[in-house]
């Protein structure tokens, strides 16, 4: 049942969208001077000093050195020469674990950077290489062997690019004929995310997206059909040209295939910047959601599907908007509020500079649960909140495991306070901080347009006097054996009353000082 009112605003002219001469293309090599200029943001930045950055106005792309030690965490390794960190510049959130150009068959030991303008159009790397130009490119190199050829790895981004180009060159160095995979293959953990990835089988695009991180990546082919095989930790990305992707090299020749990778906030954004850069125009388009009462509706999830098939998720924020370059067509829109489906409406975007779209949510208007927990001295305590509706009322979802102050239905309130938009209904909650403080149990009526006052006194009634409560084995994303939020990890451990946690990821000398210091 269609519960969506939908409106509709155009401006009109084709967009224009040319960049000013003054942008250029970057190219730097990563040191503690730079770090913070260059790194880009994101709950899977895999970034370590000696790395490269190649990044313009649109996209940050992060190359790892080509060493045979090099790896990212327990579980991605030999990832010298690939691509490990992808994001935009407008909305950065990494969530790439590592794009293996080859498959892992080739062990990449040497690199240069070329760029046009510079005074020497191939450079060497260097601790303090930092060059621009208007197309920079990352060339990684692995020596041919009797039994593999010499493959050459360019990683190109131009100053208007909204997607990398990858180039792979193999050239066979022996005397004797070489028969080669042309195949790629990534690692894009998604056990305990909220995961979109194209089903296993073959066409010219593969994608894949995080809806509630809120970066999505799109392969694009140009050159041959691909066939796809993922789980959910990896993809298999093989290439149909010769023999089914096998490729025969005779002596001396070469073969080379490029293609491309974008992403974006969405699959929407990530399909628009391929689009864009192959001459198509797309269109900016921002959706507004209101309740019923005409009301901002924040947070809100926009699930769009294109011709039955997924096409992107938007999540409404600030002004309860939420914007994507979109192509243009049919589409339609499933808005959803902490995980519940509040009705769909179809949307038609024009191929215009801009659009507004308004969606009217005419049969729903949230309340809220404004909350205010203190310890036994009437201080703030840190908690965990858990909301359980009465009757057959769905739970409430308001993020997946990996998730920082809001896991399913639980809230983390690191300070003893928090505002939360429910759904109107009666939840039974509960409270919590740790086994020596006691746990409150209550109930909340949450009314439509209004917000509930949530209090509770979590007295401490285990006398641990001369012991404290510890964990010696906490790791998060940063470890490689799961996609945990560090910040939600170190949030956990502070509303379950955790007194000393020291951070333990695995083969990694770091901090928890920063999440620490919010």
């Amino acid at each position: 049942m269609r519960s969506i009112v939908l409106i509709v605003s155009l401006l009109g002219g084709l967009p224009g969208g040319a960049l000013s001469a003054q942008d250029a293309v970057e190219v730097a090599v990563l040191s503690d001077d730079n770090w913070s200029e260059f790194v880009p943001a994101g709950k899977e930045v895999d970034a370590i000093v000696g790395d490269v950055v190649l990044r313009n106005r649109h996209v940050t792309a992060v190359i790892a050195q080509p060493t045979a030690i090099r790896h990212a965490n327990m579980t991605v390794r030999d990832i010298g020469g690939c691509l490990i960190d992808l994001t935009t510049r407008a909305q950065p959130s990494d969530q790439l674990h590592c794009f293996y150009p080859g498959r892992r068959e080739y062990a990449f030991r040497s690199w240069r950077v070329h760029s046009e303008h510079a005074p020497h159009d191939v450079i060497e790397v260097a601790p303090e290489l930092h060059v621009q130009g208007p197309r920079c490119s990352v060339i990684v190199q692995a020596e041919g062997t009797a039994d593999l050829p010499q493959v050459m790895v360019e990683y190109i981004l131009g100053v208007h690019d909204r997607a990398l180009t990858i180039v792979t060159a193999f050239t066979n160095t022996t005397d004797a004929a070489q028969s080669v995979v042309i195949a790629d293959d990534l690692r894009l953990d998604g056990g305990k995310e909220d995961q979109f990835r194209t089903s296993n089988g073959s066409g010219r695009m593969f994608a894949w997206a995080d809806r509630f991180w809120r970066q999505a990546y799109l392969v694009d082919s140009p050159e041959a059909e691909l066939q796809f095989n993922s789980d959910s930790r990896t993809a298999k990305l093989t290439y149909l040209q010769g023999d089914g992707g096998k490729y025969v090299l005779a002596p001396g020749a070469s073969h080379s295939i490029a293609r491309h990778l974008a992403c974006g906030a969405s699959l929407l954004d990530a399909e628009a910047a391929v689009a864009v850069d192959h001459g198509s125009a797309a269109t900016p388009v921002t959706l507004a959601v209101r309740d019923a009462a005409g009301k901002p509706l924040t947070n809100a999830v926009l699930e769009i599907t294109r011709d039955g098939q997924y096409a992107g998720t938007l999540v409404t924020a600030g002004r309860a908007e939420a914007t994507a370059n979109m192509l243009a067509g049919q589409y339609r829109v499933d808005v959803q509020f902490n995980g519940v489906s509040l009705g769909v409406q179809d949307v038609t975007v024009q191929p215009v500079e801009q659009q507004q779209v308004s969606l009217l949510t005419n049969k729903f208007r949230p309340g809220s649960v404004d909350a205010a927990i203190t310890d036994g001295d009437g201080k703030p305590v840190a908690c965990k909140v858990e909301f359980k509706p009465q009757g057959d009322a769905p739970l409430p979802s308001f993020g997946p495991e990996t998730a920082d102050f809001s896991v399913k239905n639980l809230r983390y309130a690191p300070d003893g306070v928090f505002t939360q938009s429910l759904h109107p209904g009666v939840y039974d909650v509960t409270i919590s901080h740790g086994p020596e403080y006691d746990a409150a149990f209550t109930t909340v009526t949450v009314k439509p347009g209004e917000t509930a006052r949530l209090t509770a006194t979590l007295p401490r009634v285990v006398d641990s006097h001369g012991w404290i409560s510890s964990d010696f084995h906490s790791h998060a994303s940063p470890s490689g054996d799961n996609t945990a939020s560090q910040l939600g990890r170190v949030v956990n451990l502070l509303c379950e009353h955790i007194e000393f946690a020291p951070c333990t990821e695995h083969n990694r000398i770091t901090t928890y000082q920063e999440h620490i210091d919010r």
